[in-house]
């Protein structure tokens, strides 16, 4: 509704009482209805407006139920307020005022047409009043209605959506349909079944041709008339969007969701509550969107739904296919639906042995070609009438045809379609005399005999005629060249391409493809438009084509291997010439992929592009030897690729959600060259190729999660934190960021690591390989299964019932021979899972044996939970289960019977193992002792071995048996046991020194290796039939390894980390180098034991000491190469202090033996061993030590109630006395180092020199105390919440200052008027006069600030976290900031998983074992211990740092606010804080 009638309302009413109000000041007489008039209308005046900002603010799709009434009453009401205005208005110019006088003005109304106006007023104001309520809730409830819409919208726009698969899609809308009297018998009989299924699943199968596709669109369009339509997909082999079924579910639940309203709030809470199964498996989606919500929705009376699905047989995989056909059954379920699943495809093999394995109840099968043939031929007969009939009128011919060629036409069809309408289109066309083709398809002879026989007659009459009828020889072979290029091209690529983009793809003319294609409308769909795609009318003309025993003119035809190096060539040349670094332009290295909108990736990756980055590799995996040679060592396209555009690549192929396939596609080409290479003697190129291809599999396993999230982090993280010597880092090494100046020093090659799999939504409790090594298995706290695709490192799919999460459930799984999986966990429950169908076969619940055994009833429903629970399959099939509670189950699954491991001896048994061959290891308690017995039984033939364990190792922490005569026993007490069964030979072996127990224990299918696991992440390989040990790798920050086992193939070691869940893989195939790194605090075993840091003064060196372990040295790393300098040596106890002198050349440390060492540090460029220059034994026990400012001078405090002063240089002892009370762990020189400090019962400040006791302050809880520069003022802390200000020269308190809890170290400014305090990772900033906090700041790290001290212009904060700029004292509390030359930090652990940001803006993310557990950083330079022992530095630009985006897009660009700004008052924005 137009607001305007209410806005001159408005304008009108207000002129009217500006008119009144005159009066009044003018008028003695009438004030009284004056006044009255000017309230009344003043009220209608304030409705007015209310009603011009509602019709304002009406949104353009709401309608308001009672605009009629408003409009009429608006229109009234300015009429008459128009009509008021020329009632009183008696003229205002100032020639009128002149001419009568103010005073001669006259009120024109009697106070009885005063009233009758009020009344009028009123009437409006009342009636707008009304409408204004109405609409206002109608408004609300609308708006309300359109949020949820909204909301709606976008959840549904998550939905994964092949825009082309419904049958009414603007790419379906020129496809034929039944023509009226054809298939009446067959459609009636498809209606009838659609509007009541008596069986849910209807199949339609059929020859290619034979009209399937027709006959679904067809009936699809009378579903939808009915509205028994619930959705249709329409699978094409030719496009990339229908070719598989990743987008099936997203599309039929996008599709249902206009049944019902209801459905559609069902479907979108679903996809609200399970956003992170639009990324899993079919059976997932299917039963959250499709399933779930048709069972849950309330329809009131129950619908009848259909599904209508073509061409299944286009879908590329066949597991695909048997999935969908187990959903499919699925169906009948569902009872608050009356659904039905209409199906066409050819009679292919797997979707007939779907279909055989289905209950006959549930499916109805109807073949076409069990039709009659008379049906058939006179429907074919009927559309061939039709269509020449048309073709008659548009070129005037009478007569035609005869009905003998109509009938002849007919038997050459063969009851294929497809041929009657490549007939008809070939004849259609207006170049030539339909007559003559009409004649030359009816005299066109076969010469061979065949299923395709007749349609393969019509292809080649086709060509012929548009090809070779009529031309020069010249002519023919330059048509017949750039046939075989288009036309070979279209019908061999993966997707639909327009005009517009195969040119571009073929880097040839718009123009050359139309005149190629000009004459072939017979066989292809070319649209008018250049932006619409080509399509084959029929999959048949590929087949015929591509197959030179149905193309039998060679000129037509061209091998698919060369077809495709030519399409590889072509992608590549794309490639090269449209790839760019960061392509859609964001704005900073750390920005998320979503910033990417859909209309930037069109712009910026036109289809041309993205299909050459999306399909190359498939091209190239299907060219032959010659073809891969000439494309690896001839043209070098592919080489050239590798080593320009790689990176590239990998970023566009993040920024379409392609990393999966990326993935896949580096695989295959690495599998197709490794073959080539194994199976011929190819050139060096292909060699070459397959290392740079290894090389690049490694790099997008490694840095796949931070690429698939944050694309621009391909050139930054990914490339950092490669090995030295991985190819594609040295390729690229001109790409590092500029911002960073020196990069971590990294291991030199991969680790043994291949993947880690992680999902952050689960935890992982157990795993398992399938018997073909393709997939992983990992059970799940809440009861359900992922199963991981090894070869991309993707989530497959999750299996089984997803439950609630479970602290310390145990769940899990095994895989069968034949690859059936099994679950169960403490619920008692076992269930067998078909993991590609995810359909349950089996399952059982064991509670009633389990409450047999008095352990289980006594036992709390809560530590049933926390039991292990064990499982495996038997050579026969059989499953052998334990729930932890004693008992050890085998089920029968063909006689469903269960039995129980019994034996007279022993009352309980614990699972540890089962090998393939059906042994099990089994630990026993006897009946009333603790302690256990081991033995191996055999399920194949009833009988036990006891096995003779020597030594108490004590209680056993892992287990396993081989398959053939060995079996493993770890303690808890360290190291373990191998047993060889048939000798009864022990073999004792230690846990490699210092690496903790052993937590897990496996033995290869081969029985060659045995693999270790610690709890310490450590995994170790144990050749058995060399007796040789070696390092495979360290889960590191992932803590402990609670279970390994091997892969089919006994190449990989599949291990899961207690942290989160972790699964690593390895390769087992070098000794790793993680234990012996370089560039960091790696020696051997001693990669955890670094527990304590100390940087010097000026941060170029760092010391490690180990407090906790006897032999722990001191080692010195030089941090401006991050490499070990110095090794001291030379003490005679474990270092329990260190103190550096203030210029970082001496080294203090005072040891537990009671002794005292010093070390000269003169940092070499090797690593030197240097043995201290003054070991001083007996001191006593030291709690504090310290040098002075200028080095002369070390103080420390010996047995808490003595201060000694030494000389450092000589380790001769200068001074001591008393110290007149017990010294805590901190002693404090004053900046001339004339005064010392130090908290005991008491604050005492000592004189040096003298060793007078100057000043006692009471205080409590103090462990921080700071002198001014000038030594006037000392700060401590009183109490908790009380720092005291005290001034030695008056030996008078300054200042009292009252603040909560910041233990933490503090700093007096160089001119006395401030003081800074710390506590963990923030600082306060006081007033000292006043006592008033001026400044408060949070820093971004999560360890604790240790050094605190004001610079010498008092502006800034150094700190171990960096230097922060404070200003000037201000009024207000206020924020720091970081300093322009030192704005690089680390972000909260907790909130942005780890990244380097130069201000708030992500820049670098730091993999998980290179974040930090503590560390420091100055200027941008940074220093940082990490969680996985290492010590790495990295130095950043001083400068801020200017994107090329930022350069682009803002000419005066300026640092961020949180750069270089002082913070004075009014500048804090607390919010953002």
């Amino acid at each position: 509704m137009d607001p305007g009638t209410a806005i001159a309302i408005g304008q009108v009413s207000a002129k009217v009482l500006s008119i009144i109000w005159k009066y009044y000041s003018d008028v003695k007489d009438a004030k009284g209805n004056i006044h009255s008039l000017a309230n009344e209308l003043q009220d209608l005046h304030d409705v007015t407006l209310k009603v011009q900002g509602l019709l304002q603010n009406q949104p353009a799709d709401v309608n308001m139920t009672t605009s009629v009434t408003l409009a009429r009453t608006l229109e009234q009401t300015l009429l008459d307020i128009k009509d008021l205005e020329h009632k009183l208005d008696p003229g205002t110019g100032d020639k009128l005022m002149k001419r009568v006088g103010r005073r001669a003005l006259k009120w024109p109304f009697a106070k009885k047409d005063v009233d009758e106006w009020i009344a009028k007023l009123q009437r409006f104001k009342s009636t707008l009043s009304l409408a204004l309520n109405a609409d206002q809730t109608s408004l609300l409830v609308d708006m309300k209605k359109l949020q949820i819409t909204s909301e709606h919208e976008r959840l549904l726009g998550k939905l994964p959506m092949a825009s082309e698969a419904s049958f009414n899609s603007y790419n379906q809308q020129y496809e034929s349909r039944c023509m009226a009297d054809t298939r009446i018998e067959l459609l009636q009989h498809l209606q009838d079944w659609g509007t009541r299924h008596s069986q849910p699943i209807f199949w339609l199968s059929g020859m290619a041709g034979t009209g399937k596709s027709t006959i679904s669109r067809t009936l699809a369009g009378i579903f939808d008339e009915r509205n028994l339509l619930g959705g249709s997909f329409f699978f094409s082999r030719s496009s990339s969007e229908t070719n598989n079924a990743a987008r099936f579910v997203g599309t039929l639940a996008n599709q249902l969701t206009s049944i019902s309203p209801k459905l559609r709030d069902c479907i979108c809470e679903a996809i609200s509550a399970h956003s992170d199964t639009l990324r899993q498996g079919l059976r997932n989606q299917w039963e959250a969107f499709i399933s779930g919500p048709l069972s849950h929705a309330n329809f009131g009376r129950r619908p009848t739904v259909n599904f209508v699905i073509d061409a299944l047989d286009e879908c590329a995989s066949e597991n695909d296919i048997r999935l969908l056909l187990q959903l499919f059954v699925e169906v009948q379920a569902i009872d608050n639906v009356d659904l039905g699943i209409f199906i066409t495809s050819r009679p292919e093999v797997a979707i007939r042995l779907g279909f055989k394995e289905m209950p006959e109840i549930i499916h109805y099968d109807l073949d076409l070609r069990d039709i009659p043939r008379e049906i058939v031929d006179h429907d074919i007969s009927v559309y061939l009438r039709q269509e020449l009939r048309s073709i008659s009128l548009e070129q005037g011919l009478d007569d035609w045809p005869s009905e003998a060629d109509l009938q002849a036409l007919v038997l050459k069809t063969d009851c294929l379609f497809i041929y009657a309408a490549t007939a008809c289109r070939f004849i259609r066309d207006k170049s030539w005399d339909p007559v003559e083709r009409l004649s030359s398809v009816l005299g066109n002879r076969s010469a061979s005999e065949g299923s395709t026989t007749q349609l393969d007659d019509m292809y080649t009459q086709v060509l012929r005629m548009s090809l070779t009828e009529g031309r020069s020889a010249r002519e023919i072979t330059m048509l017949c060249d750039r046939f075989q290029l288009v036309v070979g091209s279209i019908v061999a690529l993966f997707d639909e391409l327009s005009t517009f983009t195969l040119a571009h793809l073929l880097s040839t003319s718009i123009r050359s493809v139309e005149a190629c294609l000009g004459s072939l409308h017979s066989v292809l769909n070319i649209p008018q438009e250049v932006h619409s795609p080509i399509r084959l009318l029929h999959p048949s003309f590929r087949d015929f084509l591509l197959d030179i025993t149905r193309c039998g003119e060679k000129r037509f035809f061209k091998e698919e291997t060369y077809i495709h190096e030519k399409l590889v060539t072509s992608c590549l040349e794309v490639i090269s010439t449209s790839l760019t670094r960061n392509i859609c332009q964001l704005p900073i290295p750390g920005s998320p992929v979503h910033e990417v909108n859909l209309e930037t990736l069109d712009t910026r990756l036109p289809k041309h592009v993205q299909y050459a980055c999306n399909h190359w590799v498939e091209h190239f995996v299907r060219t032959n030897q010659e073809s891969t040679i000439r494309l690896c060592c001839g043209t070098g396209v592919v080489d050239r690729f590798f080593k320009e555009k790689f990176l590239n690549w990998l970023e566009v192929m993040s920024v379409m959600g392609r990393m999966t396939q990326a993935v896949s596609m580096i695989a295959a080409m690495s599998q197709k060259t490794e073959a080539m290479i194994l199976d011929h003697n190819v050139a060096e190129g292909p060699q070459s190729l397959n290392l740079l291809l290894e090389d690049a599999k490694r790099f997008i396993f490694s840095h796949r999660g931070i690429i698939e999230g944050f694309p621009l982090q391909v050139y930054t993280s990914a490339l950092v934190f490669s090995p030295g010597n991985s190819i594609i880092r040295k390729i690229y090494s001109h790409s590092f960021p500029a911002w960073l100046h020196r990069p971590p020093i990294v291991p030199k090659d991969w680790d043994n690591c291949v993947q880690t799999l992680y999902n952050p939504d689960k935890i992982t409790t157990s795993i398992a390989f399938s018997p073909d090594g393709k997939f992983l298995a990992c059970g799940l706290h809440t009861n359900g299964v992922d199963l991981w695709d090894l070869a991309t490192g993707a989530l497959h799919s999750t299996l089984g019932t997803a439950g609630y999460y479970v602290h310390n459930r145990s769940v899990s799984v095994a895989f069968s021979h034949n690859g059936f999986l099994a679950t169960s966990s403490n619920s008692s429950i076992v269930r067998v899972l078909d993991p590609v169908t995810g359909q349950c076969l089996h399952e059982k619940d064991f509670l009633s044996n389990l409450q047999e055994r008095p352990e289980f009833r006594r036992m709390h429903i809560l530590e049933r939970i926390r039991l292990k629970v064990k499982l495996a399959f038997l050579p026969n099939g059989d499953l052998v289960t334990s729930f932890g509670h004693g008992e050890v189950f085998i089920w029968d699954r063909d006689r469903d019977e269960v039995s129980e491991l019994l034996h007279s001896e022993y009352s309980s048994w614990i699972l540890w193992d089962c090998s393939v061959k059906g042994k099990l290891l089994l630990e026993c308690r006897e009946k009333r002792s603790a302690s256990s017995d081991y033995l191996v039984y055999d399920s194949t033939t009833g009988t036990s071995m006891p096995l003779n364990v020597t030594g108490d190792g004590g209680q056993c922490s892992a287990a396993a048996v081989a398959s053939n005569k060995y079996a493993a026993i770890a303690f808890s007490v360290g190291g373990f046991v191998l047993l060889d069964l048939t000798t009864g030979i022990q073999n004792n072996y230690c846990s490699l020194a210092s690496l903790g127990w052993i937590t897990a224990l496996a033995f290869s299918p081969d029985n060659d290796q045995l693999g270790i696991g610690y709890d310490e992440g450590v995994v170790e390989s144990l050749e058995l039939h060399t007796g040789q040990r070696r390092i495979v790798g360290n889960c590191g920050w992932s803590s402990e390894v609670n279970a390994m086992t091997f892969s089919p193939d006994c190449k990989t070691i599949a291990t899961l980390g207690s942290f989160q869940g972790l699964v690593h893989l390895w390769r087992d195939t070098t000794v790793s180098k993680t234990l012996l790194e370089e560039g960091g605090p790696f020696r051997g075993d001693r990669q955890f034991k670094y527990s304590i840091s100390l940087f010097s003064p000026k941060l170029d060196l760092i010391a490690f000491f180990t407090p906790d372990y006897e032999d722990g040295s001191v080692q010195i790393y030089n941090t401006a190469n991050a490499s070990l300098t110095l090794e001291l040596i030379g003490h005679t106890g474990t270092v329990k202090k260190l103190a550096f002198s203030a210029d970082g050349r001496q080294l203090a440390a005072a040891c537990k033996d009671r002794s005292m060492s010093i070390w000269n540090i003169q940092p070499e460029d090797n690593v030197k061993t240097t043995e201290c220059e003054h070991l001083i034994p007996d001191i006593g026990h030291i709690s504090a030590l310290i040098f002075s400012p200028d080095g002369q001078q070390l103080a420390l405090a010996c047995n808490r109630t003595e201060l000694q002063f030494w000389n450092p240089i000589k380790g001769a002892l200068v001074d001591r006395f008393p110290a007149h009370g017990d010294v805590e762990d901190s002693i404090v020189y004053s900046s001339t180092g004339a005064l010392i400090a130090f908290k005991s019962v008491d604050v005492k400040v000592f004189d040096v020199m003298s060793g007078d006791l100057l000043h006692s302050f009471e205080a409590n809880n103090c462990r921080h105390v700071a002198f001014a520069p000038d030594s006037i003022l000392f700060a401590y802390r009183k109490d908790d919440t009380t720092i005291m200000i005290h001034n030695l020269e008056t030996d008078h308190s300054v200042s009292m200052l009252k603040t909560e809890d910041l233990n933490g170290p503090l700093a007096l400014s160089p001119d006395n008027k401030l003081l800074a305090r710390a506590a963990f990772d923030q600082f306060m900033v006081a007033d000292v006069d006043t006592a008033r906090i001026t400044l408060r700041f949070h820093t971004p790290y999560q360890w604790e600030i240790s050094q605190l001290e004001f610079t010498e212009d008092g502006g800034s904060l150094e700190t171990d976290h960096g230097r922060y700029r404070i200003g000037q004292p201000c009024d207000h509390p206020a924020s720091a900031t970081s300093d322009a030359r030192s704005c690089w930090r680390i972000s909260d652990e907790w909130i942005d998983d780890e990244w380097i940001l130069e201000g708030d803006r992500k820049m670098l993310w730091l993999p998980p074992r290179y974040r930090p557990k503590r560390g420091a950083h100055h200027d941008g330079f940074f220093v940082i211990f990490t969680k996985s022992g290492r010590i790495i530095t990295m130095d950043f630009s001083k400068e801020p740092v200017c994107t090329d985006e930022e350069k682009k897009g803002l000419e005066n660009w300026m640092p961020p606010v949180a750069r270089d700004v002082y913070i004075t008052k009014g500048d804090l924005d607390w919010d953002r804080l």
